[in-house]
């Protein structure tokens, strides 16, 4: 059997489908949708992205969030840097949530709303771990120079 890398398919099936819809979202009432060409752009961004931020071939980059597509985005992102993702669970509590980070060694998280992004911050500032913290909402309100927006 043929064994190919998953972030390569949907890579391969971005350029193949271009401006088909591969997949749809709504924010703030309204419904958006994203190109299988888009969503390559947004995947090989992310990619170049961690790479730029240090993460290295291994390293363990988290995603505590809901279901949005930047989950998505992200989590082939980081397949394409050849991280590692290490979901939590967006109900996840403080506790929950810092054992996985510290116990995965996470580097970069990537959050959702305002209480998982808190959660990450407070994390992050114990000082026991260094991680950077990239927010998908950009309602969120950052703090600290570890921090920055999806959009960014």
């Amino acid at each position: 059997m043929h064994k190919e890398q998953l972030a390569k398919m949907m890579l391969k099936r971005a350029d193949e489908y271009g401006d088909l819809i591969a997949l749809k979202y709504k924010t703030g009432g309204t419904w958006h949708e994203i190109s299988y060409k888009k969503l390559g752009v947004k995947i090989r961004e992310v990619a170049i992205a961690l790479l730029d931020s240090g993460i290295k071939e291994g390293d363990r980059v988290a995603i505590f969030s809901q279901n949005r597509y930047e989950w998505a985005v992200a989590d082939f992102g980081i397949m394409c840097a050849r991280g590692i993702s290490v979901p939590v669970y967006a109900t996840n509590t403080l506790q929950q949530a810092e054992y996985i980070i510290k116990d995965a060694r996470v580097r970069l998280v990537f959050t959702g709303e305002q209480d998982q992004y808190d959660k990450i911050f407070s994390i992050a500032e114990s000082g026991e771990t260094h991680i950077k913290i990239v927010s998908s909402d950009s309602h969120v309100k950052l703090k600290g120079k570890q921090s920055v927006y999806f959009s960014e």
